[in-house]
């Protein structure tokens, strides 16, 4: 019955969005929307850069509306980007900014996309510094956190983490403990001819290929052994 409710109040607001043009009580009417103009005198909306993923999607959805229907100005979604740093090019004006080794960044760059949300800034310190340095005259600013804060790990869900555990000390959730020399750790896992292939990038399409993000994920990988060791000396 929920999903049912669910699918019926998603297909009201999409009745209604197409039948009056807003989400919003009081919102500017469409024909009274306004574009930005550069000094050149060139007319465009306001580019919102998309994260591709559920969380980014959400809250540019939700500044679309926002912006359009309470400010009035027409807004258009751009991207989307798989990484965080991909909204730093985009802002500065580069054309091409989720390609990895080529961004498409010039001295000559016109702004397209001008507002990026849910970007996780502070895993990103040195691409945000490179972009500041290469582009100050159109590097992004940041305005601050969104009022609230995220971590990236695998996800293992209790039930299965429990059954390993219990059934032969297994404790999934510390990769070190993935050695196949005393357990198996794979059965509890899919095979890796379920991964989809045509989901995968070739290396020097990803940020393998870039020395200081590949140190920063040693580094915290480092991190994260001393605090597990200095976990297992306290409960040892």
């Amino acid at each position: 019955m929920l999903g049912t409710w669910c699918l019926a109040l998603v297909a009201s607001a999409v009745a209604v969005a197409h039948a009056s043009y807003h989400c919003l009580p009081g919102a500017v009417e469409l024909a009274e929307r306004k574009n930005l103009k550069n000094p050149q005198g060139e007319s465009y909306p306001l580019g919102i850069w998309v994260p591709d993923w559920a969380a980014g999607y959400a809250v540019s959805a939700i500044a679309h509306v926002l912006i359009e229907e309470m400010l009035g100005y027409n807004v258009v979604d751009k991207g989307p980007g798989p990484a965080t740093p991909d909204a730093f090019y985009a802002l500065a004006g580069c054309e091409t900014p989720t390609v990895i080794n080529r961004r498409g960044c010039s001295d000559l760059m016109s702004i397209y996309s001008h507002l990026s949300l849910e970007g996780w800034t502070t895993a990103y310190q040195s691409s945000w510094d490179d972009v500041q340095r290469d582009y100050p005259a159109t590097a992004p600013l940041n305005l601050g956190a969104m009022g609230y804060v995220g971590r990236v790990s695998a996800f293992l869900t209790s039930k299965l983490q429990e059954e390993a555990y219990y059934s032969e000390g297994l404790t999934l959730e510390y990769y070190r403990s993935y050695n196949v020399s005393w357990t198996n750790p794979s059965k509890y896992f899919d095979n890796i001819t379920a991964i989809d292939t045509s989901r995968l990038k070739r290396c020097n399409e990803t940020r393998t290929q870039v020395h200081a993000a590949m140190q920063q994920y040693w580094e915290a990988q480092l991190i994260s052994e001393v605090l597990f060791a200095d976990i297992l000396d306290s409960v040892g």
